[in-house]
Formats: C-alpha cells, sequence, structure tokens
C-alpha cells in the first residue's frame, strides 16, 4: 500500500505477524517494523535509502529476522541486533546492486523480496532479475537455486 498524498507505505510479512511502516515527507523519512504479536516496535534509521517511495522495495525475511530494503544498493538490517540508539541503527549489510548488462548502469531497483532466509530477489527497472546471497552480497545464478 502507498499513500501518494502523505508519503506512507505499509507492508506486511508473509506470516501477517509483522507490518513495515514507512513514511517520506519533506525531507523526512522513517521506517518502523511492528511485530503485531509481541506489540514491539523496531524504529530503523533509513535516512534516504528507498529515494521515491515503493512499498515493493521492502521485504522482510520469511523468519522476520532481516530487514531489507532497495534502492541503488541492498541495505539489510538484523531485528534481533539492532543497536539501543536510534541513530545508530544502520545496516549490518550494504550490497551493491544491481549489476549492469552490457556495461549499462544498473539502474534502480524496483522491487525486493526474499526467497528463503538467505537470498534476496531484485527486479531492477521493471525487468532485471537478480539473486543475492543475504550474507555475503554475492550474485547468485539462478540455476543453482534450491
Amino acid at each position: 500500500y502507498y499513500d501518494d498524498k502523505y508519503g506512507h507505505q505499509i507492508v506486511f510479512s508473509d506470516d501477517m505477524s509483522h507490518v513495515i511502516v514507512y513514511f517520506d515527507i519533506n525531507s523526512a523519512s522513517g521506517l518502523t517494523v511492528w511485530d503485531i504479536n509481541q506489540h514491539r516496535a523496531y524504529p530503523i534509521f533509513v535516512e534516504n535509502y528507498l529515494g521515491e517511495g515503493n512499498p515493493k522495495k521492502i521485504a522482510l525475511s520469511p523468519d522476520n529476522r532481516y530487514l531489507a530494503v532497495g534502492h541503488f544498493a541492498i541495505r539489510v538490517w538484523d531485528l534481533h541486533l539492532l543497536e539501543p540508539a536510534y541513530e545508530d541503527r544502520l545496516p549490518i549489510y550494504r550490497h551493491e546492486g544491481p549489476l549492469p548488462i552490457s556495461g549499462i548502469f544498473g539502474g534502480e531497483i524496483t522491487q525486493l523480496r526474499f526467497i528463503n532466509n538467505s537470498i534476496i530477489q531484485t527486479t531492477a527497472n521493471g525487468s532485471k532479475i537478480q539473486y543475492w546471497d543475504l550474507h555475503t552480497g554475492e550474485l547468485i545464478n539462478p540455476e543453482s537455486l534450491p
């Protein structure tokens, strides 16, 4: 869900136990992951990592441990190991992507999702699909996927 007027995005986890609320208004942005079952909020320091709003660029791993956002890079937070101070809640990983085709600039990630707890799938500019190892940032050959 994306609210164009107020700049809010709402994304639910696959199991509907978590909701992600992202806002981007007047040069300010923020993201909070809410664990609905535990009544717990995880505010995340995202600066402007998402660029123009698009809820398809935000995802939680199937086990709801990792939050990933995409723009010109993939940034990942471990929700189990967040720093106590909000401003210190930086991504644990920042992976370059998407890769260019034939020397052309790779472009912006338009969709991002987890395949499993350790593999992220990205789509760049609506067409180029690539798979990434969550922890190393290595590109994965689609033929080797489980």
